[in-house]
């Protein structure tokens, strides 16, 4: 019985201990930029229009464009404004393409600098509450768009 409990002890020290070995130094290593964050507006959620912002962790080399395309049931509007983690505007072009937005930044954004997308005056057509956003992002240096991925924002306000 003394064997057992040994090993069941053993087993779980190991796991325990295993999740922060692996997790070190992950962040470092980051050589694109990756999305920190995203939420909609909760203050009157209920009416329209609403506001959702993604929050961005520029790494590796310097971002030069953004492209956030977002679900049908969507309407956004050039209603996009970024900044920077200072909270200082950043100089940039939004064009839009159907239901994707563009962001041409004037200067390109460094590496380890933290950027927030703020789209206001956005509609939807539909009583849908989880909004699925891709984004794409284009590097300095680089000729093609690079997805970062797929954001995922609850709503749980109501069309009316």
């Amino acid at each position: 019985m003394k064997k057992l409990m040994y090993a069941g002890a053993l087993v779980l020290a190991s796991v325990a201990f295993a999740p922060t070995a692996q997790a070190a130094g992950i962040a470092g290593n980051t050589r694109v930029p990756h999305i920190v964050s995203a939420a909609g507006s909760m203050n009157n959620a209920r009416f329209q229009p609403k506001s959702y912002a993604l929050k961005l962790h520029v790494m590796g080399r310097a971002l030069s464009a953004l492209t956030i395309d977002a679900p049908e049931q969507l309407r956004l509007s050039q209603q996009i404004t970024v900044k920077d983690q200072a909270g200082k505007p950043l100089d940039a072009t939004v064009t839009m393409n159907g239901q994707k937005a563009t962001i041409a930044f004037a200067q390109p954004v460094e590496p380890d600098t933290t950027i927030q997308i703020n789209m206001d005056n956005v509609r939807t057509l539909t009583d849908d509450r989880i909004w699925l956003f891709g984004l794409e992002s284009r590097l300095v240096g680089l000729n093609a768009d690079i997805p970062l991925g797929v954001v995922r924002i609850d709503d749980y306000g109501t069309r009316l």
